[in-house]
Parts: structure tokens; C-alpha cells; sequence
């Protein structure tokens, strides 16, 4: 049985989700910024911001936890998230299977 706790935790906005950073917000030049995926791929790839905005997305229900999260521990939340899957990105350049 869920307990009320689990519940509630599963209805938090986005805007509440646990984050942790080191010392400052990251801020990002629209202009400037590239997505590159290159490496083990047989199709190189770099996306700008509007083309990767541009593409379909997909949305649901999401469990993000944080590498720093113990045992038990509560660095972790369920939300609502929309977005380009990095799977579908990943499979558009032909990630090798030893990547």
C-alpha cells in the first residue's frame, strides 16, 4: 500500500524537485549553444537550440534522483516533465552498441 507521504510526493510540480549545485545557476547563451553528439555514432550530430526545440517531444511522468542520494534518502521526485527524449537522439545517430 502507497502511503500518504509517496503520494503527495508524486504530485510535485517541477518547480519543487529537489536540486543541488555547486555555486552558481548555469546560464545559457540560446544564440551560441550546441548540442553535439559525436563519438561511437555512425551519424554525427549538432543540433542547435531551435532545432532541438523543433523536434517532436514527448511527456509523462518521470523519477529523477540525485548521484549524491543515500540509501533511502530523499533526493529524489516524481513530475511532470516535456521534452526531446535523449533515446531518440541517441538512436537518430546510430549510438554503437560498445558506446
Amino acid at each position: 500500500m502507497t502511503s500518504p507521504a509517496s503520494r503527495q510526493r508524486s504530485r510535485l510540480p517541477t518547480t519543487s524537485t529537489t536540486v543541488s549545485k555547486n555555486f552558481i545557476d548555469p546560464t545559457v547563451a540560446i544564440n551560441g549553444w550546441r548540442l553535439k553528439i559525436d563519438g561511437l555514432v555512425d551519424r554525427p550530430m549538432e543540433l542547435t537550440y531551435e532545432q532541438l526545440t523543433a523536434l517532436p517531444v514527448t511527456e509523462g511522468f518521470y523519477t529523477l534522483m540525485c548521484i549524491s542520494n543515500e540509501i533511502g534518502g530523499e533526493l529524489w521526485g516524481n513530475a511532470h516533465w516535456r521534452g526531446v527524449k535523449l533515446r531518440d537522439l541517441l538512436l537518430q545517430a546510430g549510438v554503437h552498441t560498445d558506446a
